[in-house]
């Protein structure tokens, strides 16, 4: 009994003398692909979190009716629309902000001015007036925010659907 266990030990012995080099390659294998995994993972992150103060500066431009960076806002929100980090929450987020800045346009009159909404009173003497666009950014702003609308969303199938090796 005592034979066997020696040659059970001895060929093991040899087995792992002969299959070390192969082990050991395949270990440093493993191990730089999951750093490599890891890494793209912290990079997309990263990409993704810049994507989105991007996303918050320009939705804040957009419904930012007193002043002239709505257009600059829709524009950078048409861009973000079509970017691979966009999900389709996102587009349908930014479809609905399209959507409001429309409704808020399509108030105004020919000449940019408000029209009256029932149940809303004249603004009191302590607010300022909101200066309204005029019909030339107007028709910008309406412009961009049906470019907006019509601006292909992310594909259905998701970004998480692809494998982390297979794409850049």
């Amino acid at each position: 009994m005592d034979i066997w266990w020696g040659r059970l030990a001895a060929d093991l012995g040899s087995w792992g003398q002969g299959w070390l080099p192969v082990i050991s390659i395949v270990g440093v294998f493993v191990t730089a692909l999951v750093a490599y995994l890891t890494y793209r993972q912290a990079l997309d992150a990263g990409r993704r979190d810049q994507w989105w103060v991007r996303a918050q500066w320009a939705i804040d431009a957009a419904l930012d009716t007193g002043s002239d960076r709505r257009l600059a806002g829709l524009i950078v929100l048409t861009s973000l629309k079509t970017s691979d980090l966009a999900t389709r929450q996102d587009a349908a987020l930014f479809d609905e902000i399209a959507r409001n800045v429309k409704a808020s346009l399509g108030a105004a009159g020919p000449h940019g001015q408000q029209a009256p909404r029932p149940g809303l009173t004249e603004p009191s003497v302590s607010e300022p007036p909101v200066p309204e666009p005029s019909v030339s950014g107007r028709d910008q702003l309406l412009r961009q925010a049906d470019a907006l609308l019509q601006s292909a969303a992310p594909p259905e199938s998701g970004r998480r659907a692809r494998s982390p090796i297979s794409a850049p």
